[in-house]
């Protein structure tokens, strides 16, 4: 049994030491990057999409904004992923000249990306390997094709869902039916005056500090709407409209001509509205039982038997009613009624 268990061992870190080998592969040098280009985020601070439309972006107050087709803040995950495609490793490259162009799709790229001097094409795919043609300069490149989607984007998918700008901090809130102001010893004053305060003022300042749209639109058309104010302690402030509030909670912004779409619990916060109460329950069969008993109470007070009572004073169609305890067995019609009473409870 020993020399078995010692071969069994043996062979477990043979195995586990294959295994090392095989991940690892020790000797063997790994392949080098080869990048589009070199560029890094933190060398760049403007640059340009161009797909269905032309979106520009340029860093402003340590933050990426989109500066066209309109301004507003982006989302600086999605800005990211844009600068990574840059940096997009290379499967093989070759010299390219420009009558080999229109195979690739790049004599009418479908995308481009400048970033300073360096503007990168976008053409179409390699049916078989699913690699990208991308074109820089006179160079064709081969790279993976799992970005195109973000590329592809419009303007709107790029901008930051948030309703307020990150760290931003809140002095003074008015919504329909409410206002409040942070006084100067640090205590929220409401008019009209609400029970309970700090937590209101903790309820509303969460919710607005926190609030993320599921959707953003374009704010075309702007149309009437309640005031929302939002002052903030670098003593500028933030102007939304209520546009509507069912089913869905819409609030615009028209210095950015933006609409913002807020659903559930976050956009009943947001107005220190409370979320609709679960409708009450229909009650179930056997809460009736009670007056079917006092039923058959009512019979045994006309003087029918006991047996009598369990086949007249219940349905034999029902078997719950059937089941319903005798209030009249054994006992006088006091505590029978007080036997059919206590269920209720």
């Amino acid at each position: 049994m020993k020399s078995r268990l010692l071969l069994n061992l043996v062979l477990v870190c043979v195995v586990a030491a294959l295994a090392l080998v095989a991940v690892f592969e020790p000797g063997k040098d790994k392949p080098k990057s080869n990048p589009l280009t070199s560029i890094e985020e933190s060398g760049v601070e403007s640059f340009t999409l161009r797909n269905q439309e032309t979106i520009e972006f340029e860093r402003k107050n340590g933050g990426w904004w989109l500066k066209s087709p309109f301004v507003a803040p982006a989302n600086e995950i999605r800005v990211r992923q844009l600068l990574d495609v840059a940096r997009s490793d290379t499967d093989a490259q070759y010299p390219v000249s420009l009558d080999d162009l229109p195979k690739f799709e790049l004599d009418k790229p479908k995308v481009s990306m400048t970033l300073g001097d360096t503007t990168i094409l976008f053409g179409g795919s390699d049916p078989i390997d699913m690699r990208r043609y991308v074109l820089i300069g006179s160079t064709l490149y081969l790279v993976r094709d799992d970005f195109f989607h973000h590329l592809n984007a419009k303007a709107i998918d790029y901008v930051d869902k948030k309703l307020l700008a990150e760290g931003a901090r809140i002095t003074s809130i008015t919504i329909p039916g409410l206002k409040a102001k942070l006084d100067e010893g640090g205590h929220w004053l409401f008019e009209p005056p609400v029970g309970d305060a700090p937590a209101v003022s903790a309820a509303l300042l969460n919710a607005w500090q926190s609030a993320r749209a599921i959707d953003v639109q374009r704010w075309d058309k702007p149309e009437g709407g309640e005031p929302i104010h939002i002052g903030l302690a670098d003593g500028t402030a933030v102007e939304f409209t209520l546009v509507k509030r069912e089913p869905e909670l819409i609030l615009a912004r028209k210095d950015w001509g933006l609409k913002y779409e807020l659903v559930g619990a976050v956009a009943k916060q947001l107005l220190n509205e409370k979320a609709p109460d679960e409708p009450a329950k229909e009650p179930e069969d056997d809460e009736a039982a009670p007056d079917d008993e006092d039923d058959g109470h009512d019979h045994d007070a006309e003087g029918h038997e006991p047996g009598d009572d369990e086949t007249e004073g219940s349905d034999a169609s029902d078997p719950e009613e059937a089941d319903a305890p005798d209030a009249g067995e054994g006992e006088d019609a006091g505590e029978g009624e007080a036997a059919g009473e206590e269920p209720m409870d």
